[in-house]
């Protein structure tokens, strides 16, 4: 029974342990007909679509030459709860998303954020043609987060404390034609990844669940040794 009461406790400790250290904010997209609040930043741009539970991002055929028509498929108000404020205090260190080009590879393709004071952007490799394709990206200054002139890893980590929107920058191909021809994208699996500090009684439940453990093991361990010289004593005899 002892050793039994005491397996729990650490199994049940390191599972609180856990959940506290990778909670996730998410947006799956898994209403069909819901596109949750996300937007597209030019009126003449993207027309963004769910019927097939993720993030369908189609731009139609330019025929006259338009300025800007590159587009950022960013969150708004009313979009999936926690995207926006304090990523710090949040703990909030890495977005990680799934995106697919169906028809044409982008020319370039970014993170952003934004804060009151600056908009933050971070180069990504544009995915493979008809493949989806898994991004990690990390909120450390030093992975190429770039906010504009004079900007620097102080004002990084000011900005990231008052979030105001995030979203992925889609720059449209021109797939060797004159003007931009249809072309259609997908996201999905939009997460910012949450490491949480662990309550002091977390560490110090844990600390007792441990001891508990050695003292049950270490008493198992004894009680199997004598077993084990008794038996060899009585071969010998």
């Amino acid at each position: 029974m002892p050793r039994l009461v005491a397996a729990m406790a650490a199994i049940a400790v390191l599972n609180a342990y856990e959940l506290c250290a990778s909670p996730i904010v998410f947006e799956g997209w898994d209403q069909t007909g819901n596109v949750s609040g996300w937007v597209n930043t030019m009126p003449d741009g993207a027309i963004l679509v769910n019927n097939s539970d993720y993030l369908t991002i189609s731009f139609a055929e330019v025929t006259v030459p338009l300025p800007n028509q590159d587009d950022i498929i960013r969150t708004a108000p009313g979009a999936a709860a926690g995207f926006t404020g304090d990523y710090v205090a949040a703990g909030i260190q890495l977005l990680t998303f799934e995106f697919r080009a169906q028809d044409y590879a982008p020319d370039s393709l970014a993170l952003y954020f934004a804060s009151t004071s600056r908009v933050w952007s971070l180069a990504l490799s544009p995915p493979t043609v008809s493949v989806w394709t898994s991004y990690s990206v990390s909120f450390d200054y030093a992975a190429g987060w770039t906010g504009g002139p004079g900007a620097d890893e102080a004002d990084f980590m000011s900005d990231l404390t008052a979030v105001d929107w995030i979203g992925v920058y889609i720059g449209r191909t021109y797939a060797g034609c004159d003007l931009p021809p249809a072309q259609h994208y997908g996201l999905d699996s939009f997460s910012a990844q949450i490491t949480g500090v662990p309550e002091p009684e977390a560490y110090a439940l844990l600390v007792v669940a441990l001891l508990s453990l050695l003292i049950v093991f270490r008493g198992e361990f004894e009680r199997r040794c004598r077993a084990i010289i008794v038996f060899v004593r009585r071969k010998e005899d």
